[in-house]
């Protein structure tokens, strides 16, 4: 595998998978196919989610990014935020300054308690914010951007806004040739399942055991 986690961080999980694509690729579809097969499954988006409801984090977001992004009841006008963050890098540097610590505290505090042996977390911005080191290994969900871009408005993003945010990130092309693992999600999840099965399977033939401390 190309990434070798110090086995000091997390020592009491046998392997940490690290779970990444491009927007509308289909990580969450990935991730849950994994959490079905046992492993122990964090979504880092799933932890943006809950800091954008908190008062706190959305007071630190009005005052750093300088513009209006609430709504009159004091929730968070996700439209807005968007719009702003994605029409600026300076802007979404800074929201990622606030974010992505809180992130990263919040799933190392997760994966100090011990659930199973195995954990697969996704972070869409993995390469983006340089978490390689915390991996065994890095998959990337592949998908061309015909269907990117229409998973992306089938949610309610305007062709225009997905293209916009999927020019934000690194491209998927260069994810995948820093990959260990690519999964081509293009197809049917029939096939998507298969490999999600396949790379299970190799991973679990790998794992260290009590007879073989080295893995197999």
């Amino acid at each position: 595998m190309a990434n070798a986690r110090n086995k000091r961080l997390w020592p009491h999980w046998k392997y940490v998978l690290g779970v990444t694509g491009g927007l509308g690729s289909g990580k969450s579809t990935v991730l849950d196919m994994f959490r079905k097969k046992g492993a122990w499954a964090v979504d880092a988006d799933a932890i943006v989610h809950q800091y954008l409801r908190d008062p706190h984090v959305l007071s630190e977001i009005q005052k750093k990014i300088e513009t209006s992004v609430l709504m009159k009841d004091g929730s968070l006008n996700r439209k807005a935020l968007a719009q702003i963050v994605f029409g600026s890098i300076k802007k979404r540097r800074v929201l990622e300054k606030i974010l992505h610590p809180l992130v990263r505290d919040s799933i190392f505090k997760t994966l100090k308690t011990p659930r199973c042996e195995f954990v697969v977390i996704d972070i869409p911005l993995l390469y983006e914010s340089n978490w390689q080191k915390f991996f065994d290994a890095i998959l990337v969900v592949n998908t061309n951007m015909k269907n990117r871009l229409t998973r992306l408005k089938n949610k309610g993003v305007s062709i225009e806004d997905a293209k916009r945010r999927i020019k934000a990130q690194m491209s998927l092309s260069e994810k995948v040739k820093r990959a260990d693992f690519v999964i081509d999600n293009n197809e049917s999840l029939k096939k998507t399942k298969k490999q999600v099965d396949e790379i299970w399977t190799s991973i679990q033939n790998h794992l260290p055991t009590a007879n073989h401390p080295g893995g197999k």
